[in-house]
């Protein structure tokens, strides 16, 4: 399986066991493995993978034909009865290789004699490696038939004597290819690749013109691949070829096609309800916009209504991260999840035969690994001016996580810092962590950095990258995990906690307790003490909740802990809840003094950083 995926592969598994048509939607942000993952579900399936780039319309129509062109076909080519060659004939006519009658056309379905054939392929000849190649010189737009092509294909053995004595017959698609197959032997001579056996031409009907401009166009430099007219031919080709197969259509990077083919939804949409409705094929369309679902799928859209299931694919969480480091100690496994978050092309990079140190060493603070610009890149592809981003990131990591403070240590504009953040909050680069249970308190709203690698690099290597280019790398080193704790206790500990949680529940083992419908951070304002509290973690529903508290300490929790935890548990705000329980969350375990004083009460649960990893 997938490493790490196996989760969305089953899900992928089960639409594609269905019997009939489905539209899945695929979404998340850039670097999760979207892509991977669809490659990985679709080896054993016969699929059509197509990604979308932001070019040209006819380019992108181009590489969408070959692509399906190359699924259906049962040689290099599709051949087949109902093909519509005409824009081979057309492209060849353009060049100067084949030449239309009187009235200007080239009628494809006319059967083609050797002499025909031969001079095609002689003209094919010139046009690519120049009329020095030819003993006598040739008049490329010469309309009758010139005896200088049969002596040049005997003098250089494309055609036998035997052959040329036929040159006014009619010939057979066999015979051609094995003409073809010399014409190939002659240009490899030369330093030319043809990239065909010709083996469309396995029969022994006769060739048509249609079939020799086919052969021709492999015999042409940077000649293009055939293509559909439109995408409305392209996707009715599909439909009209798949029959009764099972099959998989993944457009990757939609929002690409969406933006050059402004009418593309509308074609799936007329396709979907009029062609594939009773089809077993699997449409998959996946996009790293983080708007692309809102867009695609609103109720004034063309697919609204078509989708069977959408999906947006997430960064893995922490407990099926450890795959790729799993023979590491239980404290560093978290410290590798704290940098290099669940992205899985940053994971696979860990060498598991290296130390902790020497992994970061060599994949973060070396200004020669892909992840030493990756945090820039990123901005780069979805944001202009991405430096005006960049200082916001860099205060969030710093802990400036209010808006005001956010624009007046980064000296920009309120109003352009809440653009910026909601930019940023848009591309889950960063979120708004709200108070879960106090949800009127928006005075406790702050923002945060979601992805660990992004906090990682704007706290500790965005502004020191000049150590790293001084080759004072275990000086950075050394400071960083002189604060790492820091670091994981403010947020990636407390996050892995919730994740904890929550995976607890989808497996059922909270039901004795209590199944919570919200789950998060709570503040409020003692008035009695005049000061702020908060407790790490509130899993609730109407009226029973979990109450926890995280501590990534280096010294086991102890009694007193446990106390403020159960203190604030019962102060006034938490009135309604009438069911409580406490979880204690620990790097480093619990002192014997807890432990003894917590007996017997079932309400309580002391995780310890095994447990974490044992869901």
């Amino acid at each position: 399986m997938f490493v790490g995926r196996e989760e969305e592969i089953d899900f992928l598994n089960k639409i594609y066991q269905s019997e009939k048509f489905e539209l899945v939607i695929i979404y998340g942000r850039r670097r999760v493995g979207k892509t991977e993952l669809i490659k990985k579900f679709c080896e054993d399936k016969s699929n059509i993978f197509y990604t979308a780039q932001n070019n040209n319309r006819e380019q992108a129509l181009q590489n969408f034909s070959d692509k399906v062109y190359n699924f259906f076909s049962k040689s290099e080519y599709v051949d087949r009865k109902d093909m519509n060659y005409s824009h081979i004939i057309e492209y060849l006519t353009k060049i100067g290789i084949v030449f239309g009658y009187e009235d200007n056309t080239y009628k494809p379905n006319y059967l083609v004699t050797l002499a025909e054939l031969i001079k095609i392929i002689c003209i094919s000849i010139i046009d690519t490696f120049g009329q020095e190649n030819y003993i006598s010189p040739i008049i490329k737009k010469d309309y009758g038939w010139a005896t200088e092509y049969i002596s040049y294909g005997l003098e250089n053995n494309l055609i036998t004597k035997d052959e040329s004595e036929k040159y006014n017959e009619v010939i057979t698609c066999h015979d051609a290819r094995n003409i073809l197959i010399r014409v190939k032997d002659f240009y490899m001579e030369k330093g030319h690749e043809i990239k065909t056996d010709f083996n469309f031409l396995i029969n022994y009907k006769k060739l048509t013109r249609e079939e020799l401009c086919l052969a021709i166009l492999f015999l042409q430099k940077n000649a293009p691949t055939f293509y559909f007219k439109n995408w409305n031919e392209a996707l009715e080709y599909i439909s009209e070829n798949i029959e009764n197969e099972k099959m998989v259509l993944i457009i990757d990077e939609y929002q690409y096609l969406a933006e050059i083919e402004s009418g593309i939804s509308s074609i799936f949409q007329n396709i979907i309800d009029h062609k594939l409705k009773d089809k077993k094929l699997k449409i998959i369309l996946m996009s790293s916009s983080m708007s692309f679902k809102e867009e695609i799928l609103s109720h004034e859209m063309p697919l609204y209504g078509r989708q069977t299931y959408q999906k947006e694919i997430e960064p893995l969480k922490y407990y099926r991260c450890q795959k790729f480091y799993d023979n590491f100690e239980l404290k560093e496994k978290v410290m590798f999840y704290s940098i290099f978050d669940g992205i899985p092309n940053r994971l696979e990079k860990i060498d598991v035969k290296k130390s902790f140190k020497e992994n970061i060493m060599d994949l973060v603070l070396n200004k020669d690994s892909f992840l030493y610009n990756e945090t820039e890149n990123l901005l780069k592809q979805e944001l202009k001016k991405y430096y005006e981003y960049e200082k916001v990131l860099e205060e969030i990591a710093k802990g400036n996580t209010k808006l005001n403070d956010i624009a007046q240590k980064s000296s920009i504009d309120l109003q352009k810092a809440k653009e910026i953040v909601n930019d940023l909050e848009r591309l889950k680069i960063v979120y708004n962590k709200k108070d879960v249970y106090n949800q009127k308190n928006k005075k406790k709203d702050c923002y945060k950095i979601a992805d660990n690698y992004i906090a990682f690099w704007y706290k500790y290597i965005y502004r020191k990258k000049l150590l790293i280019e001084t080759q004072k790398n275990e000086t950075l080193y050394n400071s960083i995990m002189d604060d790492i704790n820091n670091f994981i206790g403010k947020d990636v500990f407390e996050n892995m906690c919730i994740d904890y949680l929550i995976e607890l529940q989808k497996q059922s083992k909270l039901d004795d307790i209590l199944i919570f419908d919200e789950i998060g951070g709570v503040s409020w304002n003692n008035s009695e003490k005049k000061k702020d509290e908060e407790i790490d973690i509130l899993a609730y529903n109407v009226e029973s909740a979990i109450f926890a508290e995280c501590k990534w300490e280096n010294d086991a929790v102890g009694k007193d802990i446990f106390k403020i935890l159960e203190e604030r548990a019962n102060q006034a705000i938490f009135s309604q809840i009438k069911n409580k329980y406490y979880f204690l969350f620990s790097k480093s375990g619990y002192t014997n003094e807890l432990k003894e004083s917590i007996k017997g009460r079932e309400d309580i649960r002391l995780v310890e950083l095994e447990d974490l990893y044992l869901i």
